[in-house]
Formats: C-alpha cells, structure tokens, sequence
C-alpha cells in the first residue's frame, strides 16, 4: 500500500521531526510541528502560551498546552496554501497528485 503524502504545511526550518510555525499576530515563535508514530501534530510553544500578547491563529486552533492532532490543525494551514494554478504548479513541482 503507497504511503499517501501531502503537500507541504508553511512551517519554517526545524531539526528532525520539528518544524517551528512564526505566526501571526505578534510576530513571534507561535508554535511547532511534530511526529508521534506516522501522526503530525501542532502544538503552541510554551512561551507563546505565556505571553500577554498570545493570541489563538484560529478560533479552530485555541490557546491551550497540549498538541493538536492532524485532524484538528491541518484544516487551518490548509487554507494557507495556494490555490488554482499556484496550488498546480506547486503539486507539480513536489510530484504529488494536487488534491492530495
């Protein structure tokens, strides 16, 4: 059975299975992706939690300690990525199917 891939999430550069999210609003280091088994999971850095300026990237994606699982965050970043012919070129690009 093939492994299905995905496109990419927007993360920026990570060591191993971390990948660090700068987001908005504040413009700090608002969390990170990680692998448990063959699940992703997104979780709010612990100084972003603590911050007077934290604020949720999403009313789907709360503030709370405690990771996110791959059906909970991917809905959201997801939306982040190109669309139409951006979205096609990038598929291409990784050769993956694009609705993948």
């Amino acid at each position: 059975m093939r492994r299905r891939r995905h496109l990419p999430l927007p993360f920026g550069r990570g060591q191993g299975n971390r990948r660090d999210w700068q987001g908005p609003p504040c413009g700090r280091h608002a969390g990170h992706r990680s692998f448990r088994q063959d699940e992703a999971l997104f979780a709010y850095d612990a100084a972003y939690l603590e911050s007077s300026r934290a604020t949720p990237l999403s009313q789907s994606l709360p503030l709370r300690v405690g990771p996110f699982s791959t059906r909970e965050f991917r809905p959201y970043f997801e939306r982040l990525l190109a669309e139409g012919s951006a979205r096609r070129a990038l598929a291409s690009e990784l050769q993956l199917p694009e609705d993948d």
